[in-house]
């Protein structure tokens, strides 16, 4: 990558220019010119419109169609108890085992450090030798975030950061991508096993939501550290919250705990299996 370019990446990941794109998106009047942007942003992606709930000239703007949702029953969550379903629709860039040392790849050739992501946050030791799971949303994905098994809440962390693009180009060009961006941390258990689900902003992404919580990222007022919840029961398939354009969801599972059912390149939807409980 040349110097300009990668200048340029690093100076727009700054939150500030996310949150200028967010305002724009966010922009409903005159409604032609907002019905407008949403259809192009449809023909640019090629994004498939027979699963959403709401007809085209129904979102008031941009915002309103990344979080769009979807017709009842277009997406079947596998209820088997020991499945591990995808808690969105993405493309799976890695599925493989974290080191002794905590270290897993963005891509291949790239790694990070699972304590640098967490900022020592979170007791990361169990997750050594564990499974690891990268899900990529690209601009065209359904954006909402659903439970990928039944389990309670038991942690939420908010870190800021940066917003690089989280895409293959800068996973193959930018060192330890998901520890530099804004990210959120949930902590998940499940019959006393406890499985860390990290939830990375990216550039262009506006904010992240739960759906329990009122916390709402990159709005410049949010502070670090552990968000203020009381332990949240959730069903598989629930929604957990959503992103605002694409981002990346990362999924760890302690040592033997589950045996992977995809492979990286795997396009998964909400609900289809990714793992099954050991």
């Amino acid at each position: 990558m040349s110097f300009a370019k990668r200048f340029f990446l690093k100076t727009v990941s700054h939150p500030f220019y996310s949150r200028l794109f967010g305002r724009f998106t966010r922009v409903k009047k005159p409604s032609f010119f907002a019905k407008w942007v949403v259809r192009y942003y449809v023909s640019l992606f090629e994004i498939d419109l027979s699963d959403v709930k709401k007809g085209i000239d129904e979102f008031k703007c941009l915002s309103d169609f990344f979080i769009r949702e979807l017709k009842e029953g277009a997406r079947v969550i596998d209820e088997r108890p020991e499945i591990v379903v995808s808690p969105t629709d993405s493309l799976l860039i890695e599925v493989s085992s974290v080191s002794k040392e905590g270290r897993v790849f963005q891509i291949k050739g790239m790694e990070y450090s699972i304590f640098s992501l967490t900022s020592n946050l979170v007791e990361v030791e169990k997750f050594s030798n564990g499974m690891y799971f990268q899900l990529y949303l690209s601009p065209k994905d359904y954006h909402r975030i659903h439970f990928p098994f039944d389990c309670t809440v038991k942690k939420v962390i908010y870190i800021p950061g940066k917003l690089l693009p989280v895409n293959l180009f800068s996973l193959e060009n930018f060192k330890e991508v998901f520890a530099r961006n804004e990210r959120v941390l949930l902590i998940l258990e499940k019959e006393g096993i406890e499985v860390l689900m990290v939830l990375v902003g990216a550039f262009n992404v506006g904010r992240i939501s739960l759906t329990f919580t009122e916390l709402i990222t990159n709005t410049g007022s949010s502070k670090k550290g552990l968000v203020n919840i009381e332990p949240y029961y959730a069903k598989k398939g629930e929604e957990l919250g959503m992103f605002m354009m694409g981002s990346t969801v990362l999924l760890f599972f302690p040592e033997s705990s589950v045996a992977p059912l995809v492979k990286a390149g795997d396009y998964v939807k909400v609900g289809n299996p990714i793992a099954k409980w050991l």
